[in-house]
């Protein structure tokens, strides 16, 4: 077979074909193919590091409103003084199950408190309508090792009639537990639900 290819070769160059004629039309086409797949993924590359991507399904003012839910879940949060605890750290400790209910209710209110008053305020440039609405709860872990939901604290009721943006964060929480459970120190989610009336 090696023979006969030769043979055939040796034939078409004495007829006055060059060789390469014959043989590199393979290699041609793999460059192309080659070339082709470097070109698709540059293009790839090249649309994927220019078109932001945004969540299409949010409108503007419910992106503002979940960065504001962001900022002030944020700023409750930052310690007090030098190494000292921050604002949500007392809220969370004070709303664990086993403190009990005169503490839950306490920890409610002062949270309650301060979520408004943070959400109440404004730049001066605009008026601020009182017309925001949260629902808050706290997500924790139970020795069992399933997530728990724990309702915390309520400003307002939203049958699913207008749309609501998702604001939380992780709070350190010290000695935290569920009533009759083991108290550890934990991290807990402290998940706020916000919407315009």
């Amino acid at each position: 077979m090696v023979n006969g290819v030769r043979n055939e070769i040796s034939a078409g160059v004495s007829a006055g074909i060059p060789a390469y004629d014959r043989e590199c039309g393979q290699l041609f086409a793999m460059e192309g193919l080659i070339a082709a797949a470097i070109m698709i993924t540059a293009a790839y590359l090249a649309l994927g590091t220019v078109i932001p991507h945004t969540n299409a399904d949010m409108h503007v003012s419910e992106m503002q409103l979940k960065q504001i839910g962001d900022d002030i879940l944020y700023m409750m949060d930052l310690p007090d003084g030098n190494g000292g605890k921050g604002y949500l750290e007392s809220v969370v400790y004070n709303a664990s199950p086993n403190r009990g209910p005169v503490a839950n209710s306490q920890a409610c209110a002062a949270f309650n408190a301060t979520f408004m008053n943070y959400l109440r305020m404004s730049t001066g440039a605009t008026i601020n309508l009182d017309t925001l609405r949260y629902s808050a709860a706290i997500y924790c872990v139970d020795d069992s090792g399933e997530v728990i939901r724990l309702p915390f604290a309520n400003f307002g009721d939203n049958p699913c009639r207008n749309p609501s943006v998702c604001c939380a964060r992780y709070v350190a929480a010290e000695d935290w537990g569920l009533i009759g459970q083991s108290s550890s120190d934990t991290v807990v989610r402290l998940e706020v639900m916000i919407w315009r009336d």
